[in-house]
């Protein structure tokens, strides 16, 4: 077997696969375009009958178009007043007397105070926080060092207490002593 004739036969195949993927990615793109426009209507659709007649299909289409159109967008005879879709309902009751009107107005006066002191000024509008004086701010770092301080001694008695009880039992055990 000759090693170039093997990879040249494979390099060929390659190589035409290629041109050939190559060519479909060229090609479809285009393909797709002018799909998509004779769909739309930008482009009429041209086959041999049409190659014949002259351009006498297209006002037909752009006619029966234009009547599509205007069919569904005319204004129509029924009530203008909508009806509401089930499930839906007026969700404001119209009072019945000026007593239910004022408790109405009160708990929508409510409402919107609940809304605004809880959603809309802690998001929009929030507090700014005040800054500490110097001497406040000196005062809590000291406060922060002496706990830090206290802390940490609090650890190294607790390491001490260990440390000795450990040691303890490991000097007992690392020497047996004489009477072992």
């Amino acid at each position: 077997m000759d090693k170039s004739g093997v990879l040249g036969d494979i390099g060929g195949q390659l190589g035409g696969l290629g041109k050939q993927i190559g060519s479909s990615v060229v090609k479809t793109p285009v393909d797709l375009t002018k799909t998509v426009k004779k769909q739309v209507g930008l482009v009429p659709e041209r086959t041999n009958e049409d190659l014949s007649s002259s351009t006498s299909a297209k006002p037909s289409v752009d006619k029966n178009n234009e009547e599509i159109v205007k069919s569904l967008y005319a204004k129509s005879d029924a009530n203008p007043q909508k009806q509401p879709v089930s499930g839906q309902s007026n969700s404001v009751e119209q009072p019945k007397t000026q007593e239910e009107a004022q408790e109405m107005q009160k708990v929508r006066q409510q409402l919107n105070e609940q809304h605004k002191t809880t959603y809309y000024d802690p998001t929009f509008n929030p507090q700014k926080q005040e800054e500490e004086r110097p001497a406040e701010k000196v005062e809590r770092e000291e406060n922060e060092k002496k706990m830090d301080l206290m802390e940490e001694n609090k650890k190294k008695q607790e390491d001490e207490d260990s440390l000795a009880a450990v040691r303890a039992r490991n000097r007992v055990e690392k020497n047996p002593g004489s009477s072992g």
